[in-house]
Order: structure tokens, then C-alpha cells, then sequence
């Protein structure tokens, strides 16, 4: 009689560290998808933060247009805010907004097929744009804007 306690003695055993060692790989598995989960909202956010980030750098962009095809025009720094983002017009190595950069004047840009008979005038300006975001993210843009004034010929 002795014989068959010891042996579910023994088998009490293996059963505890059977079970010990399924409570430590679903614990492992727990630990595992959740980090993986932290990764990606992490990652969905620097996303986010990425694009509201070149919005507003599109957005200053405009407001750069605007003010070159005023009459006469204005190339004064561009510095606004634009939601929770500081957008200024310079590049991420400038420390502070720059004026709109007039680069001349001359012939309308190739490509864009333009004849305004004579007396036209064509100015090129520069434009950086760059946006910065609360959370480090930020955004650049350049773009070479154009003016044209004078008498329309046809296309």
C-alpha cells in the first residue's frame, strides 16, 4: 500500500512544475505583446506628429505665396504659429525666420510655356519653410516661387 502514495507523491511533483512552467510562458507571451503594443502606438504617433508637421510647413509654404504675389511683394520673415506648431520661413540651420529671398528677374521658368506679349517682368524668389513640432518633429520645404506681371499674349 505504500507504494501507490509515493508514486502519486512523485507524479504531485511534475504536475506543480508542469504548471509553473505554463504560468511563466504565458506570462513571458503577456509581457511580449504588450511591449509590442507600446512599440506601435509609439510609432503611430511619431507618424502623426510627422505629418501635422509637414501640413503646417505646406501651410507656410502658402502663406510665403501669398505674400510674393501681392503687389508690391512682401518678403518680410514669415513666423506664426500654426496650431501647436511654430512655422517659420528659414532653414533648420538658421536660428530665426529669414525674408522671403528674391533671387532676380528674367525669363518665365522653362516649361511653363508662358507668353505675355512684352513688358512682362518675372521675379524669382526662395522660399524655406520650415515647421517645428512640440514633440521634436519638424519639417522642411523649399520651393523657388514666381511672379509674373505684365501683358498676357496667350499660351
Amino acid at each position: 500500500m505504500e507504494q501507490p502514495k509515493s508514486h502519486c507523491h512523485r507524479e504531485a511533483g511534475v504536475t506543480l512544475l508542469i504548471t509553473v512552467v505554463l504560468i511563466l510562458l504565458v506570462g513571458l507571451l503577456v509581457l511580449t505583446s504588450l511591449s509590442h503594443s507600446g512599440d506601435e502606438s509609439v510609432a503611430g504617433a511619431r507618424g502623426r506628429s510627422a505629418s501635422r508637421a509637414l501640413h503646417a510647413a505646406d501651410g507656410g509654404m502658402q502663406m510665403a505665396l501669398n505674400h510674393i504675389t501681392q503687389s508690391p511683394p512682401v518678403t518680410t520673415p514669415i513666423d506664426v504659429a500654426i496650431g501647436d506648431m511654430s512655422v517659420q520661413s528659414r532653414t533648420r540651420a538658421q536660428g530665426a525666420a529669414q525674408n522671403l529671398g528674391p533671387l532676380g528677374a528674367g525669363l518665365p521658368p522653362e516649361g511653363y510655356g508662358i507668353n505675355t506679349g512684352s513688358g512682362y517682368v518675372s521675379e524669382l524668389f526662395l522660399a524655406d519653410i520650415t515647421s517645428l513640432g512640440p514633440t521634436g518633429s519638424t519639417a522642411e520645404i523649399q520651393s523657388k516661387l514666381y511672379r509674373f506681371t505684365g501683358t498676357t499674349g496667350g499660351y
